[in-house]
């Protein structure tokens, strides 16, 4: 214990320039696309997170779409502009060519139900929606039992962090306890 005191006490000044180092990277990083994507992809693949921003994105972007098509705004500027509230790049890239594909004369439950991300049975629903023309009520339908998905989600993954924080904790408290002690058995073997 104190050979790591030691040392952290010798060498400050490279944990400050480290920590502002990783600081700088990660806020001006955000700003280069390859940079960008890669930590998007990341954070789309950490455990019980990811599922949760995969969640919240595709939400708010049925949502807004939902929203866009109950105005009768056309399908095309609804689709281009509801893309804008995604903030994940693999997400957004993964949506970009809707656009072109509902040019072409494919049925927007196609390619919705071709998308990775969307939440599974959206497919049926959309089309179902799109022979009885309600398609604004369904996204809507849509974004709700995703933003539940969401709910659900952050419930089980807080859940899972109580007893983790619990055990840190005690880690902590241990790794404290322990350095007492052996402070005090060194100062007893020195006598």
């Amino acid at each position: 214990m104190l050979d790591i005191g030691t040392f952290m006490r010798s060498t400050w000044f490279l944990w400050i320039l480290l920590i502002a180092g990783m600081i700088l990277f990660v806020k001006y990083g955000k700003r280069v696309p390859v940079i960008r994507s890669f930590f998007d992809r990341v954070k789309l693949k950490v455990p019980l997170a990811g599922g949760i921003i995969q969640s919240i994105q595709i939400s708010r972007f049925v949502r807004t779409l939902s929203i866009m098509v109950s105005s009768n705004v056309p399908i095309l500027d609804a689709v281009r502009i509801s893309s804008k509230v995604i903030e994940n790049s693999v997400i957004f890239n993964s949506l970009n060519d809707i656009g072109k594909r509902l040019r072409s004369g494919a049925a927007l439950s196609e390619i919705l139900g071709n998308n990775i991300y969307m939440p599974e049975g959206s497919a049926a629903m959309l089309r179902i929606a799109e022979e009885s023309g309600e398609i604004g009520e369904m996204l809507r339908r849509i974004a709700d039992e995703s933003e539940e998905t969401t709910r659900l989600r952050v419930k089980h993954l807080l859940a899972l962090l109580e007893p983790a924080v619990i055990l840190i904790l005690a880690a902590v408290v241990l790794l404290v306890v322990l350095a007492i002690f052996l402070a005090i058995m060194e100062m007893n073997a020195i006598q």
